[in-house]
């Protein structure tokens, strides 16, 4: 017994740590298009120190995992996060919603998804091949909490 929670707190900490490097692998966002309150239109952030702050991995308390969000929330912002596609436009990579903590506490993050999901595979990433994988049935969006 003693034996299966020590296997399964261990599990539960890799996976987390996985999860984290994989958020952090897809690097900084080159723009957010942010919109909400006070906002005319959308707002086009393209300077690298805020980006960072604002990309995959480092807004997300991923470690924390799924929460319930306050009843009271209003007044969000709409983050949709986009790497420079090459020919001078920009490519979506996915959308999230922040809402602040009507207490003043950390706010909160609702993950809208990914954007244009499918897309070719690198030639090292079709390497694999033989290894079984899963399609994502029944997954949806997930309230997380943002980083203090």
């Amino acid at each position: 017994m003693r034996m299966r929670r020590w296997f399964t707190g261990i599990l539960a900490v890799t996976l987390a740590v996985v999860a984290v490097r994989a958020a952090s692998a897809k690097g900084t966002a080159d723009r957010i298009l942010v919109t909400g309150p006070g906002i005319d239109g959308a707002l086009a952030v393209t300077d690298r120190a805020i980006t960072s702050l604002l990309s995959v991995g480092a807004l997300e308390d991923f470690m924390a995992g799924a929460v319930e969000p306050p009843a009271d929330l209003s007044g969000g912002y709409a983050l949709q996060r986009q790497f420079a596609a090459g020919t001078g436009a920009y490519q979506t990579f996915d959308r999230v919603a922040y809402h602040p903590d009507p207490e003043g506490g950390r706010g909160y993050i609702y993950y809208e998804g990914i954007e244009n999901g499918w897309s070719e595979s690198t030639r090292s990433g079709s390497a694999p091949r033989g290894r079984a994988t899963r399609p994502c049935a029944g997954c949806s969006p997930a309230w997380s909490r943002t980083l203090s």
